[in-house]
């Protein structure tokens, strides 16, 4: 007696396709499996089209990591924790100024907050999906001064897309005057910005008499469940948490970034004498334990790892 013929991918059931895409939980992953023949294809297609929700769960995306080690033209690894920490090689992101671009922040949707030096000096958002550009605040007012600031952002957080008529932006930044009062540098401070989309300047609420070493800010982040942003100060902890069980294979843990040189005046004021962000620490602590599951990256001229929202 002829052997059975072994089944194809159609002649699956329906819980064992649900199986085996469970397994593959990175829509970037589906989309190349899908490429591997016409069976492929068509399972992954049917299940997105006719029975989403039901036997293709779809959890919110986990963040990539975009390195910014030096790669060619600039360009930057985007490394998926979906995938289990293997970068995606085919996926080239280079952000503006020929790659050049500091990154400090990021938004869902594949928005980066990024400052950009040529061709000239500017804060925006920009989407690194479609390339839309939206500026943000590069100067600073107090409330209780009419005096114009300079400022450099630290770190930013949106309560929406910048393309949203109610965008708020929140940010951790260095203000100094301009033009300075007298000759020399002028004194530099730090302190929280916040402002509207298309405000030409943010502004500082802090109450008079309270400064930046009261509150010593690290962090920033948007809340979406209360609609508030939250400020983390030295010694705080706060992160952004998913439930593990949307993710099949994966395991509680939490996933950490070397964004410290955020706030290293040094680094982000060098004049032209080549700080490096070191790129390195990167990794999740999980189990009690800490574990280097990202790529190593080398040192970055230009910018500190950032989080990636697809």
């Amino acid at each position: 007696m002829p052997p059975p013929l072994r089944k194809s991918l159609q002649d699956l059931d329906m819980d064992t396709q649900r199986l085996i895409l469970s397994r593959i939980p990175c829509i970037v992953d589906r989309g190349r499996i899908s490429l591997v023949c016409r069976a492929w294809r068509d399972m992954v297609r049917s299940q997105q089209h006719m029975l989403v929700g039901r036997l293709l769960p779809q959890p919110r995306s986990l963040p990539w990591l975009l390195l910014r080690a030096p790669f060619p033209a600039g360009s930057s690894r985007v490394v998926c924790v979906l995938s289990g920490c293997r970068v995606h090689h085919y996926l080239n992101i280079t952000p503006p100024d020929g790659g050049g671009a500091r990154c400090f922040g990021s938004h869902d949707g594949a928005w980066l907050l990024v400052d950009t030096r040529e061709p000239v000096h500017r804060a925006a958002a920009v989407n690194a999906r479609t390339g839309a550009f939206r500026d943000l605040p590069r100067e600073l007012l107090r409330r209780t001064e009419p005096y114009v600031y300079r400022m450099v952002i630290h770190a930013a957080a949106l309560s929406s897309s910048p393309d949203s008529a109610n965008c708020v932006g929140a940010a951790i930044v260095t203000a100094w005057r301009h033009p300075a009062p007298c000759a020399g540098p002028p004194p530099r401070r730090r302190c929280v910005a916040l402002w509207r989309r298309d405000w030409p300047r943010a502004l500082d609420f802090m109450p008079p008499g309270q400064d930046d070493v009261s509150l010593n800010e690290e962090d920033v982040l948007y809340l979406n469940h209360c609609g508030a942003f939250a400020f983390v100060t030295q010694g705080e902890h706060l992160r952004l948490s998913y439930k593990v069980d949307k993710y099949p294979g994966f395991k509680e843990g939490i996933y950490f970034l070397d964004d410290g040189k955020f706030y290293d005046d040094a680094v982000i004021f060098d004049n032209g004498n080549g700080n490096h962000y070191p790129c390195s620490d990167n990794g999740k602590w999980s189990e009690g334990q800490i574990q280097r599951c990202f790529p190593r990256s080398d040192p970055s001229v230009h910018s500190a790892p950032v989080w990636l929202l697809p």
